[in-house]
C-alpha cells in the first residue's frame, strides 16, 4: 500500500494507517467467513472513520459488498483495485462542512465513480459536518437496493 504525504497529513501517521488498514484486513476475514460471502459485507464510517473506511476497502484482495462515506475525505493514491471495481459506493458531504471542506472530499468522485459500480454522491447544501433526514433516507435506500439485490 501506498499513501501519498497529503493522504498521511489527514491521519497524521502513515505506518498508524498501514497498521490499521492490515489489522481491519484481518478482522474483515473472520466475518467474512461467517458470512460466507464477501459481497455480504459492507463498510463505511464519518469523517475520519470513512477516510479510513476507504482506505482499508481499496485495498481489500475480496469484493466486498459496498463502501458508505460521510463528511469524508478519500484516500488519493491508493486506488480500488479490480476486486471492488463494481463494489457500490455512497458518498455524502455537505457543502457547508467546516472540518472537512467539501473539496477535500470532491476527489472522492473521481477515485470512485468509475461507471461500472452504483455510486450515489450526495452533496447537501446547508449540511455541515453531520448528516441529516435526507442522508438518513437516502442511506436507508441505498442499503435496501443493495442488500435485497440477487446475489449470482
Amino acid at each position: 500500500m501506498n499513501f501519498s504525504q497529503e493522504d498521511v497529513n489527514i491521519v497524521a501517521d502513515m505506518k498508524m494507517v498501514q497498521d490499521m488498514v492490515r489489522k481491519f484486513h484481518k478482522v474483515i476475514d473472520s466475518e467474512i467467513e461467517i458470512l460466507g460471502d464477501s459481497t455480504r459485507f459492507l463498510m463505511g464510517g464519518f469523517s475520519q472513520g470513512g477516510f479510513m473506511s476507504s482506505c482499508i476497502w481499496k485495498s481489500y484482495p475480496r469484493t466486498l459488498g459496498g463502501l458508505i462515506l460521510y463528511s469524508s475525505p478519500v484516500a488519493k493514491n491508493i486506488l480500488a483495485g479490480p476486486e471492488q471495481e463494481y463494489s457500490p459506493v455512497l458518498w455524502t458531504h455537505g457543502l457547508d462542512d467546516i472540518l472537512v471542506l467539501y473539496r477535500h472530499g470532491e476527489y472522492c468522485n473521481y477515485t470512485l465513480d468509475n461507471k461500472k459500480r452504483k455510486f450515489v454522491h450526495i452533496k447537501r447544501d446547508g449540511l455541515g459536518h453531520g448528516v441529516d433526514q435526507v442522508v438518513q433516507i437516502e442511506t436507508k435506500a441505498f442499503l435496501e437496493e443493495i442488500l435485497l439485490k440477487p446475489r449470482l
